[in-house]
């Protein structure tokens, strides 16, 4: 379903399934002692066709599981596998021989389970360009909403309400259901003028975020005379409308200033030397389109400032009684709104709050709050892009900056419960409270909360179960309160 520039869109009671699974499922039926590769099992409704180079690429994620169905915790979440590491042995039984698949399966053996899947996304909506579009009591089987922006009315946001995705029913022929559910993220939303809005939703299982809500980043050429900049757009018809404001980052993603627009016009026809291509660690920033943006005061910048627009950061969203259970990472989110009665249970990490420029997602945060949130069993994957160790849930900018800075979170009557590593993790931010949170160290967790690199934080009527260390300051942390 592609519901593009539309108004007051409903959909109703629809539950959407595809005929087959858009990933294979197999059970491990030997291990190589020696770690050089899997046998495995396919059952019948499982789509297995090493022939279909369509399915089956020269790359593939692949995810385990243990024997009674859930996301195995001493693995990473997903590992790639090559189409040639596949060696068919019978009409259904192959084997991986894959030596970076296996050794990072620690624990895994006969009896559990691995799923893998090419880059077939489960994406039956998308939405773009639309105000006002709304969802009610909708299922949707090995799929999610997809990307949906809004560059309209902030008045009449995106609305869903009990929307459930889910793995669904077991295949026909098949005995093993499904393990997990979506390809892709839950809720991804991007660009919008006001954030969307999610009540009694499920996500289960996904490969990917349960919910990702992030703007665009843009790159400075130039200063082109009085307060006009050339900018090179990220993204295919970005937003830069008179009234919006931007933020300035140096290369090194430090805060120089912010201006609002006066005036924008698209400049095809502009050339220069310049180069703005850049790798930034996960993603290379290209840029699509070019603008001359004229701005309400001068801002110097050199080539290759980074650049957001505040009215393309999803500001205003609402979560509320929403679950994310399983799968991939779970809260990722890098503008102001609320997440209210909701719990993140069994994923790589709870919560990844703030601008994440190795995806060139932004921004920076202003004005968040969590409310009787539950953290529970979450931040077992190791592989942190930005090297922070293992942590649950966790409020970041960029790694060290002094200057940026999210702005003004609050965790109020919020549950860290048994989540690996530190609990709760915060730095690069300012005016951040934690409020009436209850911290249960359980077997996972070796350290409840983390600070550091702050300006501005306040603790009051916590409450801490276990022997662990409880509150921990790191460096460069100011205006420090405990009640």
């Amino acid at each position: 379903f592609v519901i593009d520039n539309t108004e007051n869109v409903t959909i109703n009671g629809l539950t959407v399934d595809y005929e087959e699974p858009l990933f294979t499922q197999a059970k491990i039926i030997a291990r190589d002692p020696d770690g050089f590769f899997f046998d495995i099992e396919v059952e019948d409704g499982y789509y297995f066709d090493l022939k279909d180079t369509n399915f089956f690429t020269d790359s593939m994620s692949v995810h385990f599981f243990t024997a009674d169905g859930k996301t195995h915790r001493d693995s990473p979440h997903s590992v790639a596998l090559a189409r040639r590491n596949i060696e068919k042995l019978t009409d259904n039984t192959y084997r991986l021989n894959a030596l970076k698949l296996v050794s990072a399966s620690k624990g895994l053996g006969a009896g559990d389970y691995l799923t893998f899947l090419s880059n077939n996304e489960g994406y039956p909506f998308g939405i773009h360009g639309s105000d006002g579009f709304k969802m009610n009591d909708v299922t949707i089987y090995s799929g999610c909403v997809g990307i949906s922006e809004n560059y309209g009315n902030p008045n009449t946001p995106s609305v869903y309400r009990n929307v459930r995705m889910l793995p669904g029913p077991t295949p026909l022929g098949a005995t093993t259901p499904r393990l997990f559910s979506i390809s892709g993220t839950g809720f991804h939303m991007t660009g919008l003028t006001k954030g969307f809005e999610a009540y009694d939703c499920y996500v289960y299982g996904n490969t990917d975020d349960g919910v990702n809500i992030h703007g665009i980043y843009h790159r400075a050429y130039e200063n082109v005379g009085g307060n006009a900049i050339m900018v090179g757009s990220g993204k295919l018809g970005s937003r830069f409308e008179a009234g919006d404001v931007l933020r300035f980052y140096d290369e090194n993603y430090e805060y120089i200033d912010s201006a609002t627009i006066v005036s924008a016009t698209k400049a095809d026809d502009y050339k220069t030397d310049i180069s703005l291509e850049q790798n930034v660690g996960v993603w290379t920033f290209k840029p699509i389109e070019k603008y001359k943006v004229t701005l309400d005061k001068k801002v110097t910048i050199a080539a290759g400032s980074w650049i957001e627009n505040e009215q393309e950061i999803s500001y205003h969203f609402i979560l509320k009684n929403c679950q994310f259970i399983e799968g991939a990472r779970g809260l990722i989110i890098k503008a102001g709104g609320l997440v209210e009665d909701c719990l993140v249970q069994g994923r790589p990490i709870a919560l990844r709050a703030g601008p994440e420029l190795h995806w060139l997602e932004s921004g920076y945060i202003r004005d968040l709050t969590f409310k009787n949130v539950t953290f529970k069993e979450c931040g077992f994957d190791k592989a942190h892009v930005d090297d922070r160790g293992i942590f649950g849930a966790g409020l970041f900018g960029e790694h060290d900056a002094i200057k940026s800075r999210n702005q003004n979170i609050t965790f109020e009557g919020c549950t860290f419960d048994n989540n690996y590593g530190v609990q709760l993790y915060v730095s690069e931010s300012q005016n951040v409270s934690v409020k009436d949170c209850t911290f249960i160290a359980g077997n996972n967790s070796t350290q409840q909360l983390y600070i550091e690199n702050l300006d501005g934080i306040t603790l009051s009527g916590n409450k801490f179960e276990g022997s662990i260390p409880t509150i921990e300051k790191g460096d460069n942390v100011k205006n420090y309160k405990e009640n």
